[in-house]
């Protein structure tokens, strides 16, 4: 995948994470479609409105490591929830 050809300032990473994601609702283990320097995106029907602030922790199993973050949706749809 070519970022610039996407007009993206940071490539998409496909790897192997979880979020338990903290919003109006709370969703757990919810496996991530991508995720970037950017951002991170979700496959499905999003359970967030767009502009909700949220709290994640994302978890990385082959690595053993979890790591807080803050973020706001900027994205919500039928399709996808993107943060």
């Amino acid at each position: 995948m070519n970022p610039a050809a996407e007009g993206r300032y940071h490539p998409r990473l496909r790897i192997r994470a979880k979020a338990d994601v903290i919003g109006s609702e709370v969703v757990l283990s919810r496996i991530l479609e991508d995720l970037s320097l950017g951002g991170c995106k979700f496959r499905g029907p999003a359970w967030e409105d767009r502009g909700t602030r949220v709290t994640m922790v994302l978890s990385f199993p082959e690595l053993a490591a979890t790591l807080p973050i803050h973020g706001v949706v900027v994205r919500a749809s039928r399709s996808e929830l993107a943060i």
